[in-house]
């Protein structure tokens, strides 16, 4: 008997239990259906703004090719990203200041050569001596002395004179005035010396070409601001070079980061039921490796 009673009190306490957990509904299945949808569509939200959390290293690795240290700052590395982006600006600082001082001083070295270098002087020079080292010179000169020296030369048979074969001295062909070439042979060959403002010529060619003791200063000086000018591009070179190895290096150090960063963020989502509503609990835990 006490057997009994003790199996219907059972019966009775599921069935209360049963009740209250589909209570408020006339059709509890459909309660229950709903309560798993609704937590489904939780689970999938959060899911959702886990994904967006996380960064494309192609994308993070884009940007810092780009802007050096703005991958970095996507991934959270915010002092690698001040690194990256320091660099940046430091190093095109320093190329712009450079390679400006180059300009300014290839502005000066070239003034410098218009005013103490005279084209119609060495062609001068070439027509009274030119025979002595086996071709004689005859060079047009137009005497307008108004006009600037390049303006009254004929280039054309200047260059034909030495582009001949000489017995020694004479082995280039003095390009077209305002070029790089021109500016560059005039200072550095041996046989443009006779151009020169204040070079004095000792009156025997064969024994005037000693280049290390016929020198006048004003090409020891022209020589020097030449040099200046080409340190000053040198240096801006290293730094051009400095800007592209950043952007390299912070575009594939974006892309580590990134791929570090996905794989430090581990999210673990699980759910269960309450005991009394019978509605599910989302459990969602966010563990972040250091």
């Amino acid at each position: 008997m006490a057997s009994r009673l003790n199996k219907n009190m059972k019966i009775i306490f599921l069935t209360l239990i049963t009740i209250s957990l589909f209570a408020g509904d006339n059709n509890p299945k459909r309660s229950f259906y709903y309560d798993i949808q609704n937590f489904q569509d939780t689970v999938k939200s959060e899911s959702k703004i886990y994904e967006q959390q996380k960064i494309s290293p192609k994308k993070a690795g884009f940007y810092s090719a780009i802007l050096p240290g703005s991958g970095e700052f996507l991934s959270q590395n915010y002092y690698q990203s001040l690194f990256f982006l320091s660099t940046e600006l430091i190093t095109i600082t320093s190329f712009y200041i450079n390679n400006t001082k180059g300009d300014d001083q290839t502005s000066l070295f070239k003034k410098y050569a218009n005013e103490n270098w005279s084209v119609v002087k060495y062609a001068e020079w070439l027509n009274k001596n030119g025979a002595k080292y086996g071709d004689a010179a005859t060079i047009n000169i137009n005497p307008n002395t108004s006009l600037s020296p390049w303006e009254r030369i004929n280039w054309d048979e200047l260059n034909a004179w030495e582009a001949n074969p000489h017995s020694i001295g004479f082995t280039h062909v003095l390009p077209a005035y305002g070029s790089q070439q021109y500016y560059e042979l005039i200072g550095k060959y041996l046989q443009y010396k006779y151009g020169w403002k204040t070079f004095q010529f000792n009156g025997d060619p064969l024994g005037d070409d000693n280049y290390s003791t016929d020198v006048s200063q004003e090409i020891k000086n022209y020589m020097a601001m030449r040099g200046k000018a080409n340190d000053f591009y040198k240096v801006a070179t290293y730094f051009s070079f400095a800007i592209l190895v950043n952007h390299i290096a912070s575009g594939l150090n974006a892309a580590w980061q990134a791929n570090s960063f996905n794989n430090s963020v581990d999210a673990n989502v699980s759910y269960s039921f309450d005991r009394i509503s019978g509605k599910p609990i989302s459990e969602i835990s966010l563990k972040i490796k250091l």
